[in-house]
């Protein structure tokens, strides 16, 4: 008969560290064997025996150790499990039998990034589109709240969902959404700095967070704006001392009261013509073979009224104006 006892049933391990079972194994034949230690029900890559094999005297006793080592990894899940102490004599097949469990500690790792790391948002195109990947690298299920913020509180930001569970290794992405408070019509670039973190709901002192920026740009730059500044200056003085196209002499109205009118008596000319900065001379011919000269009456506006007196059988009025330097006299 073979008797297996344990120093302590639960074995409590830590991801990552080693712990020991120290297994007391007592022979009860009546002759000399040689037992063999091992393991039952549990990963083998979580345990190492030492001495797997001892050769013990009848009623004797021996200890040996059973090393237990479990990555610090997702894939090893906390949790409690349960395993036999099998010891077997090899000379007569009896088997002695002890249980015990392997208590996996839980340990929390959550990772956080953000994709992209920054954006820019303009004065027509506030809003910009992030990607916050949330990966849990404990090895216990996690409820996580997800928060955004910046430190000057500047901007907005808002998560498709704000609460998300993870399995141990698993690894989820949430869109995020950030803008600008107030968009600015003038002025320069700001940037903000801002952090986004996963906070476990079961224990806040679980967390994991990264950081962005968001760049404001206002619709106008200041170099922007002294260049329109400028150049609306530049224009305005343009627009008042532009040269102005010259402008035709036009007459609209020279005529006389009477065509005719008995000798001695007096006629009255009217005229009209354009533009105001015209000149006007009325010339007086007396006869087809005279010489013109100024009439007594010559007047200088582009409107105005005279009274001539005719001398002779045949008397002719000729009005000229005169235009700027570069028009030609119009006679009528």
């Amino acid at each position: 008969m073979i008797i297996v006892s344990l120093a302590d049933p639960d074995v409590v391990i830590e991801p990552g560290s080693a712990a020991q079972l120290v297994v007391t194994m007592t022979n009860r034949q009546d002759a000399p064997d040689r037992l063999l230690l091992d393991v039952e029900g549990i990963d083998v890559e979580w345990y190492s025996i030492p001495v797997a094999a001892v050769n013990v005297a009848p009623g004797a006793t021996v200890t040996e150790r059973i090393l237990f080592k479990v990555a610090r990894n997702s894939e090893n899940r906390a949790g409690s499990y349960p395993f036999l102490v099998r010891v077997q004599a090899m000379e007569t097949g009896e088997v002695g039998i002890a249980q015990a469990t392997l208590v996996v500690k839980p340990y929390n790792a959550l990772q956080v990034e953000l994709n992209p790391k920054r954006g820019v948002a303009t004065f027509f195109h506030p809003h910009n589109d992030f990607d916050v990947m949330v990966g849990n690298l404990g090895n216990s299920e996690e409820t996580l709240d997800l928060y955004a913020n910046d430190p000057e509180d500047g901007c907005a930001y808002e998560f498709d969902i704000d609460r998300i569970s993870l399995k141990p290794g698993q690894s989820q992405v949430v869109p995020l959404a950030a803008r600008p408070k107030v968009s600015s019509l003038l002025g320069g670039a700001r940037l903000y700095g801002f952090t986004v973190s996963a906070r476990s709901v079961a224990d806040s002192y679980v967390s994991a967070n990264t950081h962005g920026q968001l760049e404001k740009r206002a619709l106008i730059s200041p170099l922007l704006g002294i260049f329109l500044l400028l150049l609306g200056f530049g224009g305005g003085a343009y627009w008042i001392n532009r040269p102005r196209p010259l402008q035709p002499l036009v007459v609209s109205k020279f005529a006389a009261d009477n065509r005719r009118v008995p000798s001695g008596q007096e006629a009255t000319l009217t005229w009209q013509v354009a533009p105001e900065t015209a000149q006007v001379t009325i010339w007086q011919r007396v006869g087809d073979g005279g010489v013109d000269v100024a009439s007594p009456g010559a007047q200088s506006k582009t409107v105005g009224v005279v009274q001539v007196k005719p001398q002779g059988p045949r008397t002719i009025y000729t009005l000229v104006v005169h235009g700027q330097a570069s028009q030609k006299d119009l006679r009528r």
